[in-house]
């Protein structure tokens, strides 16, 4: 295990949510092998789904709040989207990641539309 250092890369994670399901897995698999090389802070989407994988209590989660939108509204998807985003300028207002990872394609948009200074981004999509 690398020793604690200020000088430590950081790497973000961005995903929906920890509950059941594949990328979940691999997202906390990820998260607990790179905190003994670096920083780790994951961002999920979704503040209301149970975090269902044990993750290393060095790790740091943030979470953004859930928006609850009328989904006969024509532009729900677009609402959502927009909110998500202010939500994770907020959350990386002073983070600065070396590296940026997110999974799936609507993640990875969001990532790439945020406002969140990196060295290096990781987009991974699953199907």
């Amino acid at each position: 295990m690398v020793a604690a250092s200020a000088n430590r890369q950081t790497l973000l994670i961005l995903t929906h949510n920890l509950d059941i399901g594949g990328v979940q897995k691999n997202v906390a698999a990820l998260a607990n092998d790179q905190i003994n090389y670096r920083k780790v802070i994951i961002v999920l989407l979704e503040d209301d789904k149970e975090i269902r994988y044990s993750l290393n209590p060095n790790i740091e989660v943030k979470l953004i709040t859930l928006l609850l939108i009328d989904q006969k509204d024509y532009e729900t998807g677009l609402k959502l989207f927009n909110y998500r985003l202010q939500q994770l300028n907020t959350v990386f207002n002073g983070i600065s990641a070396d590296i940026a990872l997110s999974f799936e394609d609507y993640s990875n948009i969001l990532l790439m539309q945020a406002n969140l200074p990196a060295k290096k981004y990781c987009l991974a999509g699953y199907r």
